[in-house]
């Protein structure tokens, strides 16, 4: 953690009895726990839609994919690409605390992946803050570019059809960055075994 003054708040939550990480001392002085459905009811008061943790947590895994993937670089041939992205999901599985399956099942926008495995997966500038109204950084920026092109069609054959739902995904990063200085750090890249 970089900031001392978060820092000193998370060590003071974490003397709290109890073994919860996050909690707090409500009015009658009691420790309370803050599970999953007090950030997703949060979350919903202040974003104004249906979204969850889990929407937070399936974009930083789809930013960090596209990051670790822009890092590895292009393949010559299918057991590489296999090895590519089973490096990159190893990478972003281990950021995110998570199993290698569950985070390629779950926690990365396929999109990312069909993008790679075509060979037109663009470069990602790591770093700085972002310009222009998002307020996203740059990863973040490009990421969500990539996939608003790769979706633009299949919006556009929805909407033909009458059928226009807008994502919560996209309701949620427009709203929120999620790139802090732990996750916009470069991933750790096991060597391939070439």
């Amino acid at each position: 953690m970089k900031d001392c003054r978060i820092a000193r708040i998370v060590r003071a939550i974490q003397d709290l009895s109890g073994q919860h990480l996050f909690q707090h001392v409500d009015e009658a002085g009691l420790c309370r726990s803050v599970d999953s459905s007090d950030l997703n009811a949060y979350l919903r008061e202040i974003a104004g839609s249906d979204g969850s943790t889990k929407d937070f947590r399936t974009w930083a895994g789809t930013v960090l994919a596209a990051m670790a993937l822009s890092a590895i670089g292009p393949f010559r041939n299918k057991t590489q690409a296999k090895a590519n992205l089973r490096r990159a999901f190893e990478a972003v599985a281990s950021r995110l605390r998570n199993t290698t399956t569950i985070c390629r099942k779950c926690h990365v926008h396929p999109e990312i992946v069909a993008c790679y495995l075509e060979g037109s997966f663009p470069a990602i500038e790591r770093g700085g803050a972002g310009s222009g109204g998002s307020g996203l950084p740059n990863e973040e920026r490009a990421v969500l570019r990539l996939l608003e092109r790769r979706l633009a069609p299949r919006r556009r054959r929805r909407k033909a059809k009458g059928r226009v739902m807008p994502p919560q995904l996209e309701q949620v990063v427009r709203r929120t960055s999620l790139i802090d200085g732990n996750l916009s750090e470069p991933l750790a890249l096991e060597a391939a075994g070439d």
